[in-house]
C-alpha cells in the first residue's frame, strides 16, 4: 500500500508552492511605526550630466537689469506644454558646459543645480555684472524608464528636484502581483558608465540607500516571481496539470493493485 506520508508529502510541497507568500506582495515588510531613518546622501544631491537640459533664472534687486542675462519666454502661460518648456532650458553639452546670454560658457562638470547656482552667481558678483543676484537652476528634462511587471510600463519626465523609487513605481501604475518585490533591478549611468543595482522592496533598510532616489536616465525592471514563471510554464499549464494529475492518479492505481 502506498505510504500515506508520502502521499501527505506530495499534497503538501504542490500546496507549498502554489502559494503566494505575504513577503512577496508587501512594500517594507519588516518596518515599525515612527520609523526613522537617516538617508546615505541628500536627496537633492543629484550631480548634472552631459545631455541635462537646465532652468537657469537670474534676478537682480532691479529686475530690468537682468533681462538681458536670462533667455526670453517662450510661452508666459502657465499652461505651457513640455516642448516649448525645455526650449527655455540651456543643453549640457559634451563637454559638461552650458553657454548663458552675456556670462558665455560656464562649466557644470561634477556639480549640483545649486552648486552650478554658486557658481554662477559668484560670476556675477566677480564680473561686476549685478548687484545681489539670485540664481535659480534646476534641471527640465530628468526621465526615467520602468520595464517589466508593472501595470503601466513606459518612460516617464518628472520636473520635481528629485523622486524616490516609490514615487517612480507609482508612475508606472504600481507592481503587479506577479512582480518580484524583493529583486527589482536598477541600471543607473553615469559619465557613460553603467552600473546594475539590486534593490530589495520588502526591507526597510532600502529607504536609507543613496539608490533609494532616482536620477535622470534610470531603468527600472521588474522580474516576475516564482508563481508568474511556473504559471507561464509546463507546470502552470492547465492541460499540462491535468495531465500529470492523470499520470500520478494512474501511478496510485497500478501501486495499490499490487
Amino acid at each position: 500500500m502506498v505510504n500515506s506520508k508520502f502521499i501527505f508529502l506530495v499534497l503538501f510541497v504542490s500546496t507549498f508552492y502554489s502559494c503566494t507568500f505575504k513577503k512577496q506582495i508587501v512594500y517594507i515588510d519588516d518596518i515599525k511605526e515612527n520609523y526613522t531613518f537617516r538617508s546615505e546622501k541628500s536627496y537633492t544631491d543629484n550631480i548634472i550630466q552631459s545631455g541635462d537640459v537646465l532652468k537657469v533664472e537670474i534676478y537682480s534687486i532691479i529686475p530690468e537689469a537682468s533681462l538681458a542675462y536670462n533667455k526670453p519666454l517662450h510661452n508666459n502661460s502657465s499652461t505651457q506644454n513640455e516642448n516649448l518648456f525645455q526650449l527655455d532650458g540651456y543643453l549640457v553639452n559634451k563637454n559638461n558646459e552650458i553657454y548663458l546670454p552675456v556670462l558665455g560658457k560656464i562649466k557644470t562638470f561634477n556639480l549640483t543645480t545649486e552648486e552650478l547656482s554658486t557658481v554662477i552667481t559668484q560670476v556675477l558678483l566677480k564680473g561686476g555684472h549685478l548687484t545681489n543676484p539670485t540664481v535659480n537652476v534646476r534641471k527640465i528634462n530628468s526621465k526615467f524608464t520602468v520595464l517589466g511587471e508593472v501595470n503601466s510600463p513606459g518612460t516617464f519626465n518628472f520636473f520635481d528636484e528629485s523622486i524616490n523609487l516609490f514615487q517612480a513605481i507609482g508612475y508606472a501604475g504600481g507592481l503587479s502581483i506577479d512582480g518580484k518585490r524583493n529583486k527589482v533591478k536598477l541600471i543607473r549611468t553615469v559619465n557613460d558608465v553603467s552600473t546594475v543595482y539590486y534593490i530589495d522592496l520588502t526591507k526597510s533598510e532600502t529607504l536609507k540607500k543613496e539608490i533609494f532616489i532616482i536620477k535622470n536616465n534610470d531603468v527600472l525592471i521588474i522580474e516576475p516571481n516564482f508563481n508568474k514563471i511556473k504559471s507561464a510554464g509546463f507546470i502552470g499549464n492547465p492541460t499540462s496539470i491535468a495531465a500529470i494529475s492523470q499520470i500520478l492518479l494512474s501511478v496510485t492505481l497500478i501501486i495499490l493493485n499490487n
